[in-house]
């Protein structure tokens, strides 16, 4: 199948993207730079009324997130153990379980704080 545009295009098109993208992360690296300015992207006006708000969503996803990885945790040893037919070793498992524990513990730490 032949292309819409010749393969030159193409790298000029992507080296021109990939310049914009480092000159944007530049003029956030380097804000004294006043020619760095014209790449930067404009940025919303957020209250701090807002800003609290999803900085406590964040916290309560992250949460959740814990508390799904500290199920995940001992699942996935076990589960690992017997596809390469291995026994789980009783150590190892009481080990996952009390950070799995730990984990759930923080996580509802977390999300009590943050209702």
């Amino acid at each position: 199948m032949e292309s819409f545009l010749p393969d030159s295009i193409k790298m000029i098109l992507g080296a021109g993207i990939l310049g914009a993208f480092v000159m944007n992360r530049l003029s956030y690296a380097f804000p004294h730079m006043e020619w760095l300015r014209y790449f930067r992207l404009p940025a919303p006006d957020i209250s701090e009324k807002e800003k609290e708000r999803r900085r406590r969503g964040d916290n309560r996803r992250v949460a959740f997130e814990m508390a799904g990885l500290a199920l995940v945790l001992p699942l996935l040893y076990v589960g690992s153990t017997i596809i390469f037919f291995n026994e789980p070793d009783s150590l190892v498992l009481r080990v996952l379980c009390a950070i799995s524990v730990a984990l759930i513990g923080v996580s509802v730490w977390l999300f009590v704080k943050n209702l």
